[in-house]
């Protein structure tokens, strides 16, 4: 899957440290983000065999540190700064309203799963391990907070883009014409945060397999 367009930027930006270096597109390989400088090297093949062998808890630390964290905290000033233009409309009130409802739940959610589950995943609070915190009934949970999250976000996608779009049923909502490229700004972020929750759903399915596969093998021995 190719990076977002929006995000793609973001890592660019990152990567300007390496300006003295001929810039060349980003790539991913599972939870991680290279360059290759060379017509031809075994990046793929080091980085797959890197995240076979590390823990579902080394992968999700990773990709909430390179990705998660990072792209909600882009999202949360895009909210902020929709939320401060001027010139609104009547019409467009329930619009603005819907923003600063995301950007709480946004809020919410990133303080509570991916800034606190991050610490977990370090093994560092309390001095416990993530085997100790991350039980299948806790990780089943976690799972049902991000599916309910997408959700949420899925709905205020959709109805963001009907009033940008003057879509059917949307037509006295859509923003002042000179927020119109914020907000499709806003929709590309949203778009790039949402697929990395998905991605996070299929690690902590993975994650959960392996458990029951364990568990299998002890009641065998």
């Amino acid at each position: 899957m190719s990076l977002p367009i929006r995000q793609k930027q973001l890592l660019k930006k990152f990567w300007g440290n390496f300006a003295p270096l001929p810039m060349t597109p980003l790539t991913e390989c599972g939870p991680f983000i290279y360059k290759c400088y060379a017509a031809a090297d075994d990046t793929v093949a080091v980085l797959a065999y890197q995240e076979r062998n590390n823990t579902a808890p080394q992968i999700l630390h990773l990709k909430f540190r390179q990705y998660d964290l990072p792209l909600s905290i882009r999202l949360m000033e895009r909210l902020l700064l929709t939320g401060t233009m001027g010139s609104r409309s009547a019409a467009s009130k329930q619009l603005y309203d819907t923003l600063d409802t995301f950007r709480r739940i946004l809020s919410v959610y990133q303080e509570n799963v991916l800034l606190r589950i991050s610490e977990h995943l370090t093994g560092n609070e309390n001095g416990t391990s993530p085997k100790e915190v991350f039980g299948p009934e806790f990780l089943l949970q976690l799972s049902n907070i991000v599916s309910e999250f997408l959700r949420a976000i899925k709905g205020f996608f959709e109805f963001i883009s009907g009033c940008v779009y003057k879509l059917p049923g949307f037509e006295k909502m859509q923003p002042p014409r000179g927020q119109i490229p914020v907000m499709e700004s806003l929709l590309e972020d949203i778009s790039a945060f949402s697929n990395h929750q998905k991605k996070t759903l299929h690690i902590l399915d993975k994650w959960r397999k392996q458990q029951a596969k364990q568990l299998a093998q002890q009641q065998r021995n």
